[in-house]
């Protein structure tokens, strides 16, 4: 069980982070039903799949491991929004090192799970986690008495929230000056895309294009990279270290990109 987790944070520390999802589901705390539907749900993103791991430790530890240093970077607790949380896995490690979230799903059964997980881990630590859990849209939301957001976080789910465009003026309007945001999000521009019409999500924006809804309020990126380019199956085939090579090789070209991740800071 992994939960020392401290900024700054490396790749291993997220990797075991992700890993406690088997303990959990040796525990009592969650249901038979709510077990399954977590377990299948990391089956599925590939944590719990034996072939999948490796393309799993690629694609999500690696990018949270960025994204959690660059959010938590300027200051010890800063107040992140995590947009559609889900069962709060990454919410739940803001929340231990040190930040204070507003956990944001409109996914009943999610946050139902994140719920007793929350106190699964306060119970563990012996201290409150402090995450504010809300079951709505993100678009009917009330900021108003809400503190400015130092930090925004989204990991599939932003190009869910539509309009896009609207929602960045949201987040804009009620985040403070040298907010951090970090997004990773599939490319509608990638070779996956454009061949399997299923995989293609309607007003998806591709990174230029979100880039320049980011630029026009206020936000500049400072860093967009490839999640992954190379399909799961062939990271159960070859050494890890040469397919990150040729994976961050192929990601100079949207073509390739299937995901992609963007660090941005409000001016």
């Amino acid at each position: 069980m992994f939960i020392q987790i401290k900024h700054p944070v490396h790749e291993k520390d997220i990797w075991n982070w992700y890993n406690n999802i088997n303990y959990e589901l040796q525990k009592n705390f969650l249901s038979i039903e709510e077990k399954k539907v977590l377990k299948e749900y990391y089956k599925e993103a590939g944590l719990l799949r034996g072939w999948r791991r490796s393309f799993f430790r690629h694609h999500f530890a690696r990018t949270f491991t960025k994204a959690a240093n660059y959010l938590l970077d300027e200051t010890s607790s800063p107040y992140i929004i995590d947009l559609g949380c889900g069962f709060g896995t990454q919410s739940l490690c803001f929340a231990i090192m040190g930040a204070h979230v507003l956990a944001i799903d409109m996914d009943e059964t999610a946050l139902e799970i994140f719920l007793k997980r929350k106190k699964f881990y306060e119970s563990l630590l012996n201290r409150p986690l402090h995450i504010e859990l809300h079951h709505c849209n993100i678009f009917d939301f009330d900021f108003s008495n809400k503190k400015p957001i130092t930090g925004i976080y989204s990991m599939f789910a932003f190009n869910m929230m539509q309009p896009s465009e609207r929602l960045i003026a949201i987040l804009s309007k009620y985040s403070q000056s040298r907010c951090r945001l970090a997004i990773l999000d599939g490319n509608n521009q990638s070779w996956l895309s454009r061949f399997i019409p299923t995989r293609r999500r309607e007003n998806c924006l591709s990174p230029f294009e979100l880039e320049q809804q980011l630029s026009k309020h206020f936000f500049m990126v400072v860093d967009q990279t490839p999640g992954f380019c190379i399909p799961p199956v062939i990271w159960s085939i070859l050494p890890n270290s040469f397919l990150r090579t040729v994976d961050n090789l192929l990601g100079r070209f949207a073509f390739f990109a299937i995901s992609y991740q963007t660090l941005a800071i409000k001016q």
